[in-house]
């Protein structure tokens, strides 16, 4: 005799802590696994390019999903007339050191970048 849908219990799959995303309401020490597809991750070297060249406007900051930092540098760029645009770019190279240097950098949504 099959057991009823109801009667199964639903069973989640938990991985080491080093290993996958940390997902609230997992137990303590335990991370569940985050499937993500190749078509979903966003690119470090795209992070490089637009925090060089287009990192006082955020635009790297854009690509990650962070919006209110993007925002932030934008504004700071955007309202004082460019004069401390330096400021947001310097802000922009540091985040995209920050990114490169990191051993598991991801995104706003916690997806891991590619290489």
């Amino acid at each position: 005799m099959q057991p009823s849908p109801q009667q199964i219990p639903i069973q989640t799959q938990y991985t080491a802590p080093q290993m996958g995303i940390p997902v609230a309401g997992t137990p303590m020490g335990m991370h569940q696994v985050a499937v993500v597809s190749p078509h979903q991750q966003k690119s470090k070297m795209a992070v490089l390019l637009l925090g060089i060249f287009l990192g006082a406007f955020g635009a790297h900051n854009f690509y990650l999903s962070h919006t209110g930092k993007a925002v932030a540098q934008l504004l700071i760029t955007v309202l004082s007339l460019g004069i401390l645009s330096f400021v947001s770019w310097i802000w922009a190279i540091v985040e995209v050191i920050m990114i490169f240097t990191s051993l598991t950098p991801v995104d706003a949504m916690g997806v891991p970048l590619r290489d």
